[in-house]
């Protein structure tokens, strides 16, 4: 048996998008779009997923993919089937969105064993968190034209069947950083949430990011708790800004740090969060921005 994570991200919705799936640190995929959806990253990873076992020679073994979308699970295990009764149709006559990845995931499907598995986006759940960091990663270089990172995918081009698997389904032994490495991408992919959530004056979504007891500095040195920087939000991270590569470091007591650069007309300026988990949650507990 292979188990699986497979997400989607767009900067936009629609904007620069991503996808991935992920099975360990040695055998996940990525890849994107100058342009795209959430629903169309999360369906491209699922059918990369299928293609990749495929060519692998993975195909007779059970496939369990774990999902954040209920739109993905329900369209591939209750109404594909009518779909393709009704050449693609739904039930209101409007041909079905995503047609072409519909087709192809319905005839990679044919005749495998696929169970999904619903799992709450951003709660914590380590493979589909490692899932979203990729796809996010990958909308992320879209958007700034920079490389795809899109991993070794299975390396079962040369080998035997029976490695590849043994591959996929055994995760490796495990170190005493791992723990650390798992956290730090659930950190940074905390971070381009927030960054994407600034950028865009989402104040909902900086909301969730934020915790009751949050406080911070802005950029003139100004204090602010949750309600200042939720209010002052479009002031933060300017749309046309250029963010530079993150570094994330655990303080100790459950606490990360995450720093960047923030270059913008204006000058650049250093960022500094620091995150704390909370019920499987990241959430920002200081944000500052000092300018250099």
């Amino acid at each position: 048996m292979i188990t699986a994570a497979a997400d989607g991200s767009s900067l936009g919705n629609p904007g620069p998008a991503g996808w991935a799936w992920y099975v360990n640190a040695n055998c996940w995929k990525a890849g994107g779009w100058k342009n795209g959806t959430n629903n169309k990253g999360e369906l491209t990873a699922v059918l990369n997923l299928l293609e990749s076992t495929r060519e692998a020679g993975l195909a007779d073994q059970e496939l369990v993919i774990f999902a954040d979308s209920q739109y993905v699970i329900n369209a591939l295990t209750k109404w594909i089937r009518g779909w393709k009764k009704k050449n693609w149709k739904k039930a209101d006559g409007k041909p079905v969105l995503n047609k072409d990845l519909m087709v192809a995931l319905d005839k990679e499907m044919e005749g495998r064993k696929v169970t999904f598995k619903w799992v709450k986006g951003h709660a914590g759940h380590q493979m589909n968190e490692a899932a979203d960091t990729r796809a996010r990663g990958a909308a992320t270089a879209m958007r700034d034209g920079t490389p795809v990172e899109e991993g070794p995918g299975f390396s079962g081009g040369s080998a035997s069947s029976d490695a590849v698997a043994e591959a996929a389904t055994e995760p490796p032994a495990r170190s005493a950083e791992e723990p650390q490495k798992s956290n730090d991408e659930l950190f940074l992919a905390a971070e381009d949430k927030l960054i994407e959530a600034l950028r865009s004056g989402a104040q909902e979504k900086l909301q969730g990011l934020l915790a009751s007891g949050f406080r911070g500095f802005d950029g003139g040195g100004h204090p602010l708790n949750a309600a200042d920087a939720i209010a002052d939000v479009t002031n933060m991270v300017p749309p046309d800004a250029q963010v530079g590569k993150k570094a994330c470091a655990h303080l100790g007591a459950g606490l990360y740090l995450v720093c960047y650069r923030v270059g913008e007309a204006g000058g650049t300026s250093l960022h500094s969060t620091i995150w704390q988990l909370r019920a499987g949650h990241p959430e920002a507990l200081y944000h500052q921005a000092s300018k250099l």
